[in-house]
C-alpha cells in the first residue's frame, strides 16, 4: 500500500469517514508558530494537523453545496468564484454613487475591528 509522508493511506481515509460520520471524529490540537510580518513585527500562526485539514476541506465542500444556493448574488465574501475585485465591479453597476457604498464597507470593517480588539481585552483581563 502507499503511504503519504504522514503515512496516509486508503485505509486511513476509511477510518476517518467512519469516524466523521459517527460523530467520533476529534481535531487536534494545533501547532502554532511565529512568523514574521512584512512590515516588521510577527504573529501567531497555526498549522492544523495534515488528516485534520483533510476533514476540513471535506466539510468546506459539503457546506459549500448544501448553502451556496442560499447567498444572494451580491454576498461576495468567502465565496468560491467571488473576489474583492468582483465586489467592486458590482457595486460600480448597481450603485450610483460608490462613496457611499465603500463608506459602509469601511465603518463595517471598523466596527468589527474595534469588537475584536474589546473581546481580546476581555478575554485577557478575564
Amino acid at each position: 500500500m502507499n503511504l503519504s509522508i504522514d503515512g496516509i493511506d486508503l485505509d486511513y481515509f476509511n477510518l476517518l469517514a467512519k469516524k466523521v460520520k459517527s460523530g467520533r471524529f476529534l481535531f487536534g490540537p494545533t501547532r502554532k508558530t511565529i512568523i514574521s510580518k512584512p512590515g516588521g513585527g510577527s504573529r501567531p500562526l497555526g498549522i492544523a494537523d495534515s488528516r485534520d485539514k483533510i476533514v476540513q476541506k471535506g466539510m468546506a465542500i459539503i457546506l459549500e453545496q448544501v448553502a451556496n444556493h442560499r447567498f444572494y448574488d451580491s454576498s461576495f465574501g468567502y465565496r468560491r468564484g467571488k473576489s474583492a475585485h468582483d465586489a467592486m465591479s458590482y457595486i460600480r453597476k448597481k450603485v450610483s454613487s460608490g462613496i457611499w457604498a465603500i463608506e459602509v464597507i469601511l465603518v463595517n470593517v471598523l466596527i468589527i475591528s474595534i469588537i475584536r480588539g474589546s473581546y481580546r481585552l476581555f478575554v485577557r483581563n478575564t
